[in-house]
């Protein structure tokens, strides 16, 4: 008698083997555009997640632009000299070569004083450190580059105040603030160039980058060249004004003494040896 489980169909939970085949066909199909569809999803997501975040790139790097553009402004506040002092200053700086240029007995606002002049030493290097990471390389540069010279300005205004406040000179301390504030304004006259040029040059970046924005953040360099800042050129004018302030009220009281070259020479020497030893340190 044939076996009549070898003729029929092998069924599964009572459904035939055809019926499976159709089963397994239709899952497999559904499997594969579900898959595709969450993939696709993924990826839309993704693009989505990607433009969102160029696009807070681009918002966070014009806040950066901006917020340096503010500061831009208060950098270029300007202080005119009294009239009164005019010829003093003029008298003194003509001892150096220092160009003093169109804006005359003007500086920079933060050269007024000592203590302006390190507070706004301190708020750049913050502003800077907190804008650097959505500014280009070559603004970075540049904004470096200032920091640069503004840290050499203060180093050699520090030697000269320290030196001020020297024991040896016997001044008392009204005499030696005194000197420092004189000091402080005749560097900001004499650099004023230096002043404008770097101003001039960080807001043509300034003024580029907001007008075009670059999520890579690349920007060509500047093709303009700029000569040595003058407190590069002019090094030793900054050591002449500082002798005629420490010895302001001494050649003010005997003339003589600055028109008398062996003198002068001496009390110069007598001095810069010990602002020397300060620049050192």
């Amino acid at each position: 008698m044939p076996d009549n489980d070898l003729d029929m169909p092998q069924e599964f939970l009572h459904l035939p083997s055809s019926t499976w085949n159709i089963i397994f066909w239709v899952i497999r199909y559904v499997l594969v555009a579900l898959v595709l569809a969450y993939i696709g999803n993924v990826l839309v997501k993704r693009k989505d997640i990607q433009t969102d975040i160029k696009g807070r790139v681009v918002e966070w790097r014009v806040e950066s632009f901006k917020s340096l553009h503010r500061w831009l402004m208060r950098f270029k506040s300007i202080i005119a000299a009294p009239s009164q002092d005019e010829d003093h200053y003029r008298n003194i700086l003509s001892v150096s070569k220092f160009k003093i240029g169109l804006q005359g007995m003007e500086y920079a606002s933060f050269f007024d004083s000592p203590e302006r002049l390190l507070q706004f030493d301190m708020e750049f290097g913050q502003l800077l450190a907190k804008e650097e990471t959505f500014i280009d390389q070559n603004l970075k540069n540049k904004l470096y580059d200032f920091q640069d010279w503004l840290s050499d300005v203060i180093m050699f205004y520090g030697a000269f105040v320290r030196a001020e406040h020297d024991p040896k000179w016997k001044f008392g301390n009204e005499t030696a603030e005194k000197h420092c504030r004189l000091a402080c304004k005749l560097l900001g006259i004499g650099l004023q160039e230096d002043v404008n040029t770097y101003f001039d040059q960080l807001d043509q970046m300034l003024h580029d980058r907001l007008g075009e924005i670059k999520i890579s953040g690349v920007h060509t360099k500047s093709k303009n060249y700029y000569p040595k800042s003058q407190l590069c050129r002019n090094q030793y004018g900054l050591t002449a004004i500082f002798v005629l302030v420490h010895f302001e009220e001494q050649f003010s009281k005997n003339p003589s003494l600055y028109k008398d070259g062996e003198t002068f020479l001496r009390l110069s020497s007598e001095y810069m040896e010990c602002y020397m030893q300060y620049l050192k340190q």
